[in-house]
């Protein structure tokens, strides 16, 4: 987006989009709970957490995002807890961390209002996602962590 040429952006998200853009900090603030706290034992957190984003991901594809492959890396992780099979729990967390890794080092760089208008979103949804990336990152590092040194 040049000077220039001011693009427009969404100042207004739909009640959907709203819902949506807040579960990302509220989902990430949560598994990180889940994580640190250590309320459940590793392996019951990891279903849950990948066991919402798969499913999370998978409402994406059935509504038309032909991008959305978070399915197939948290499936994998969500899996491999279910199954306690520690390679392909460390197979999933590979795969979300290359994927986040992505679509980070292809946006990362993109002022907050580029990334309003490529997703057609508001600057307030494009800085919470934007957030909410990094953390995910740092959290699948921790996870992929937990899950190498676990017994």
């Amino acid at each position: 987006m040049s000077d220039s040429e001011e693009k427009k952006i969404r100042t207004c998200l739909s009640a959907e989009e709203t819902f949506w853009m807040c579960l990302m900090p509220i989902s990430n603030i949560s598994f990180w709970y889940l994580l640190l706290a250590r309320v459940l034992p590793l392996r019951t957190s990891l279903m849950i957490i990948s066991g919402f984003y798969t499913s999370w991901a998978l409402k994406k594809v059935v509504g038309g995002d032909k991008n959305e492959k978070g399915h197939l890396s948290y499936g994998t992780l969500l899996v491999g807890a279910a199954l306690q099979i520690k390679l392909m729990e460390l197979l999933g967390v590979t795969a979300v961390g290359a994927s986040i890794t992505y679509v980070l080092n292809l946006l990362g760089g993109w002022p907050l209002r580029k990334i309003a208008y490529v997703f057609k979103k508001s600057v307030l949804w494009a800085t919470i996602f934007k957030g909410y990336l990094i953390s995910m990152l740092i959290q699948v590092a921790y996870v992929g962590f937990m899950v190498y040194h676990a017994d």
